[in-house]
């Protein structure tokens, strides 16, 4: 129920996930982002118990407003 993890995004199409990075950190997200050996790139959230839902509801929120 309380569990937590590291959890990792790609998307397709939109904008390119540096974007995104660069949205989430000016708005006080802690994220990191990451590439694959291919070179392809990642969001890294570690979400953790104590995060509300209203937290990652905001999170989703500002990757939507980046398109």
């Amino acid at each position: 129920e309380n569990a937590s993890s590291i959890t990792t995004a790609t998307r397709e199409g939109g904008a390119p996930l540096e974007q995104v990075f660069d949205h989430l950190t000016k708005n006080q997200v802690t994220i990191s982002l990451r590439h694959n050996r291919a070179g392809r790139a990642h969001l890294r959230f570690s979400p953790h118990f104590y995060n509300t839902e209203a937290e990652v509801d905001r999170v989703c929120d500002l990757i939507a407003e980046v398109k």
